[in-house]
């Protein structure tokens, strides 16, 4: 087995890191594709691995990372973890990245399920949480071998 080294992403690596997640979910997973959406076409892939940088540039509480083979260098897997030092209520992307009014209110039905209890439970932890986020993804040749493919909270 090739030696796994974890290291936080840095922003040149969000291109491979948003392959991965789009490659590993697939559509198998409703939250990646609401999220996400036509993240498995062009326009829906950039507008994903841009979200995606966004993100880390912006937001405090999640760290990117990933994990390299460290034969080769090569990003094999990614993760996002949220580290919170303080209150944070989450809240909906500002852009608009599904295209319609339907796929956009299914998008706003999902976050409500999805982050009302997670933002109770930071507010329950005084901001003092730990947390893997919202994706874990291994390369496809790694998946077989290593881990499942995928998992999500």
């Amino acid at each position: 087995m090739m030696p796994i080294v974890v290291e936080l992403c840095t922003e040149p690596d969000i291109d491979r890191v948003f392959h991965i997640i789009s490659d590993s979910f697939g559509h198998t997973q409703p939250f990646i594709d609401t999220l996400f959406p036509r993240h498995d076409t062009p326009e829906g892939y950039v507008l994903g691995r841009d979200r995606l940088l966004e993100q880390m540039r912006t937001d405090s509480g999640v760290r990117f990372t990933k994990a390299l083979d460290s034969e080769t260098g090569q990003i094999i897997g990614q993760a996002n973890w949220l580290i919170l030092e303080e209150k944070r209520t989450d809240v909906q992307p500002e852009d608009d990245p599904w295209g319609d009014a339907e796929d956009k209110e299914h998008a706003q039905q999902l976050f409500a399920q999805y982050m009302v209890p997670r933002s109770k439970a930071f507010h329950s932890a005084n901001g003092k949480i730990v947390g893997r986020s919202c994706t874990l993804a291994t390369h496809e040749k790694i998946r077989l071998t290593v881990s499942p493919r995928t998992a999500i909270c």
